[in-house]
């Protein structure tokens, strides 16, 4: 064997040695780069490569969703809401923690106390700085008195075709043909109609009430319940073209949700007396009672539209019980005053 080979064999062995060293040194350095990188990219928010973000807890429940959603998205993030519709105060509505408010178009439903811009604007913020859905109440199955599409005349002989009687339960308010074009022209297609003053106001959302109205007329209209359906797409479609990021909640009429058409229509239903209250305030539903409507509140849930209830409850006790059962199905609750002249205190529904 060659002599040099021995000191050819330890070159090689020390090169490989230092080699390896170097390798290692430098990886190490990398990873230290790489942890580094990734503090610096989750303290400013960005997901590192191949790190997965954790899931929240209450997925379903989150804060408001960006203005960027669609206004389904929207109203299924709030957590919670409260309805005030008389003797609105608008610095007291706007400091609440609620992610929804349904409110009134006017402190008294005249025009000259309507809500200016700025005060829906205000409603808007929560005292943090986040964002809140502003709702607009609008009766469709009633004409009231006080609005501003209202003549004295139709309290006497002079009353439209369309007015029918005055109901026993809600002084002031009139059942109408909500079928009849001299109706619904009042509420939609001019800047004076009621509906287009909301819009203006600058709401997120339009909350419909009396949609339940045509119960009352199938007999002497046959057509009746297609007629509502049909009534509320054709609101739907005009107030999504004045503005596509309206939201559209249907109070009660909860059986209406079996038509496709109706729920394609509207992007939340909010029931009433769930649970509580059909009889007589305070009163426990029957069981059938709440089993027919969560059956047909079961069909929202399937197609995604959020759940909103209301119940006029006063006893912190019974609220709290409510607020377990209503929130085990995926509903948001808001206790409220039967009048909606006030708020309650926010911490059942928070």
């Amino acid at each position: 064997m060659d002599a040099s080979a021995p000191v050819s064999i330890i070159l090689l062995v020390l090169a490989t040695a230092v080699g390896l060293a170097v390798r290692h040194a430098l990886g190490s350095r990398n990873a230290v780069a790489r942890t580094a990188g990734e503090k610096t990219a989750t303290a400013v928010g960005i997901e590192p490569a191949g790190v997965r973000p954790a899931t929240p807890a209450r997925a379903e429940r989150q804060a408001p969703a960006s203005p960027a959603a669609s206004p389904r998205q929207r109203l299924g993030a709030a957590r919670h809401w409260a309805y005030w519709l008389q003797n609105l105060n608008v610095r007291k509505a706007a400091a609440t923690p609620y992610d929804l408010l349904v409110v009134d178009y006017s402190r008294d439903g005249t025009d000259a106390k309507a809500l200016r811009p700025a005060e829906v604007e205000a409603l808007q913020r929560k005292s943090d700085g986040s964002r809140r859905l502003v709702g607009c109440y609008l009766s469709i199955g009633e004409a009231e008195d006080y609005r501003t599409y209202w003549q004295e005349s139709w309290h006497g002989r002079d009353k439209p075709s369309w007015l029918r009687g005055e109901n026993k339960d809600r002084a002031g308010n009139y059942i109408v043909d909500f079928w009849d074009e001299a109706w619904q022209s009042l509420l939609m297609g001019t800047p004076e109609a009621y509906l287009d003053r909301i819009l203006a106001q600058g709401f997120d959302a339009i909350y419909l009430d009396r949609v339940d109205v045509y119960r009352e007329l199938r007999r002497q209209r046959p057509t009746a319940e297609r007629d509502m359906i049909e009534f509320v797409r054709t609101l739907s479609a005009y107030a999504r073209r004045k503005n596509p990021a309206i939201a559209i909640i249907m109070q009660n009429a909860e059986e209406l949700l079996e038509h496709k058409e109706l729920r394609d229509a509207i992007d939340a239903i909010a029931k009433e007396d769930l649970l509580y209250g059909i009889s007589h305030d305070g009163k426990a539903n029957s069981k059938q009672e709440v089993e027919d409507s969560i059956e047909c509140l079961k069909l929202a849930k399937r197609a995604g539209i959020p759940v909103f209830v209301v119940e006029y409850l006063e006893d912190p006790a019974t609220q709290q019980s409510a607020a377990r059962q209503l929130g085990e199905l995926g509903y948001i609750v808001s206790f409220a005053p039967r009048d909606l002249g006030s708020l309650y205190d926010a911490t059942i529904a928070a």
